[in-house]
């Protein structure tokens, strides 16, 4: 598609994404070299992984730790812990199971277009090099342009916001209580919101999910005023996203 000329990894979107008032687009890191049933080589060259991945995460069946057949994805448990535990703040819930359904309410996309790291080995943040960045930085706006969210949330704090994500000189502030910005990017304006990345140690605490669960709350009441006000672009009707 030429609007995502510069995406690997095409998006995850729910089937009742544009049907939302507000669209939530959320913005993982990475994908991990986590297994040895797959080689790094053929998961990046598979344009489709990250909508394989979300539906087996929305399926529920995620404990198996082992493949069932040659070339299928790993699982484990802990990878898949981190998509339930942006729900389990969302909504502000214990259990993430039941809210696996709301997969169809959102869309989701890896901010990098390569795996990065290995679980095994520490941080995924000392595999990140420049061209890792720069191809990131390009397909960003292309997933922007073609989901059109309300809001954006961006999984990491740290080196995310503050080193790789795009067009920091353009942001302003919309909250002083978290990290909830307007970016203009490519002349277009999205309300983008950093949360600690949900595999993270504080993100396990019910306190400080709680509390993210707060944020998350008063965004949006903020957001038909950052809509509105401050015009952030609408998407036209002819260019609806959907899973390929």
């Amino acid at each position: 598609m030429n609007e995502l000329k510069n995406v690997k990894f095409l998006p995850w979107v729910g089937e009742n994404y544009n049907s939302q008032e507000v669209k939530i687009f959320i913005i993982g890191e990475s994908f991990i070299n986590n297994g040895k049933s797959e080689t790094v080589e053929s998961r990046n060259n598979d344009e489709n992984i990250t909508i394989k991945i979300i539906e087996e995460v929305k399926s529920g069946k995620t404990k198996a730790k082992h493949p069932k057949k040659e070339g299928e994805f790993r699982r484990h448990n802990d990878v898949f812990r981190l998509y339930n535990n942006i729900f389990r703040m969302l909504y502000n819930k214990s259990k993430a199971e039941p809210l696996l359904k709301h997969w169809d309410d959102y869309a989701f996309a890896n901010f990098f277009q390569s795996y990065l790291g290995d679980k095994n080995k520490g941080s995924s943040h000392s595999k990140v090099k420049n061209d890792d960045i720069s191809s990131a930085q390009k397909a960003l706006p292309e997933y922007l342009e073609y989901l059109n969210p309300s809001l954006a949330i961006v999984c990491g704090i740290s080196d995310m916001q503050n080193i790789w994500f795009p067009c920091k000189e353009s942001r302003l502030k919309l909250s002083a209580a978290n990290n909830f910005y307007l970016y203009t990017i490519n002349g277009r304006k999205y309300n983008i919101w950093f949360i600690p990345h949900p595999s993270s140690k504080e993100f396990q605490k019910a306190d400080t999910r709680g509390r993210l669960h707060k944020e998350y709350k008063e965004i949006l009441e903020k957001l038909p005023l950052s809509i509105l006000k401050i015009c952030l672009v609408k998407s036209s009707s002819k260019n609806q996203p959907k899973n390929l």
